[in-house]
C-alpha cells in the first residue's frame, strides 16, 4: 500500500528515492533532512534532529528504507 503524505502530493517513498541519488538505500542526514523540509509538515529544526536520532537507529549517520518508513 502506497503511502501519500497529506502536504503533498508524493509518496514516502518518491520523498526517499528523490534522495538516494546513487541507490544505495540510504540516506544521509543531511538528505534526510531536506527531506522533511521538502514536504513541508512544518517540523522545527529541533524536532527534524529528534525525528532523525530516532530514525537512524544503527547510528551510522545514514538513514535507509526501513529505518525511514
Amino acid at each position: 500500500m502506497k503511502q501519500i503524505l497529506r502536504a503533498s502530493n508524493k509518496s514516502l517513498e518518491e520523498v526517499f528515492k528523490s534522495y538516494d541519488k546513487d541507490g544505495s538505500g540510504d540516506i544521509s542526514n543531511l538528505e534526510f533532512k531536506e527531506a522533511f523540509r521538502q514536504m513541508e509538515i512544518g517540523l522545527t529544526s529541533k524536532e527534524l534532529d529528534y525525528l532523525l536520532d530516532y530514525c537512524d537507529e544503527s547510528g551510522d549517520g545514514n538513514v535507509n528504507w526501513l529505518e525511514f518508513i
